[in-house]
């Protein structure tokens, strides 16, 4: 999920059972790290960047390197599009309660609609050979 933050940036945020935040420089940047951060595809790899059972690496992009957004790149785009999309079906469940949505376990509502297997099969074409699967 994307929400404003930092003045007028975008930031990107998790679904998951651990908040992160980046400043992003548009929605469609936030939009396209959310969605790779909350894909199945990338779990395996970001969980052994914990630093203990509560936290995770703070530069988690150093230990999982990501491609940056390129807004030229269709498969690019496409994540970004399937990730407002499952933003748009999280608030409509929650509300912008970003702890609201995870306690309501969106993550769920969003597989059992099919938007969550979306965003993981677009995220696999894009993401580096970390990826599961």
């Amino acid at each position: 999920m994307s929400d404003r933050g930092y003045g007028s940036r975008d930031r990107v945020s998790n679904l998951r059972e651990w908040p992160y935040s980046a400043p992003c420089a548009s929605g469609d940047e936030a939009h396209f790290l959310s969605g790779l951060l909350n894909a199945d595809a990338l779990q395996d790899a970001l969980s052994r960047t914990k630093e203990n059972d509560n936290n995770y690496d703070t530069y988690l992009w150093r230990k999982v390197p990501m491609p940056r957004y390129d807004g030229a790149d269709g498969a690019h785009r496409e994540v970004a599009a399937l990730a407002k999309k499952a933003q748009v079906a999280a608030l409509g469940a929650c509300g912008a309660d970003a702890a609201a949505v995870r306690r309501a376990g969106v993550l769920r509502l969003l597989r059992e609609a099919g938007i969550a297997a979306d965003v993981d099969a677009a995220a696999r074409s894009v993401l580096p050979g970390h990826a599961a699967g």
